[in-house]
């Protein structure tokens, strides 16, 4: 296995807000294709990266979610 990397080899420089804005349309586009929130027992995100999803997810009403990278 190597080294892991620090925050900025994932993210790069822009700030988190940015990119959420940049990806909101992706976001939207996949929590189109999940069940409702109160309908979809566990998400699993495999390459979560900083959990940008993660926290769409959350404030979308999602409980149950495990990211791994």
């Amino acid at each position: 296995m190597g080294e892991e990397k620090g925050r900025n080899f994932y993210v790069g420089d822009e700030p988190d807000a940015r990119k959420v804005i940049k990806y909101h349309h992706l976001y939207c586009k996949v929590a189109e294709l999940l069940p409702l929130p109160g309908m979809c027992p566990s998400i699993l995100d495999l390459g979560c990266g900083p959990g940008l999803f993660a926290a769409f997810l959350a404030h979308k009403g999602y409980k149950s979610y495990l990211g791994i990278d």
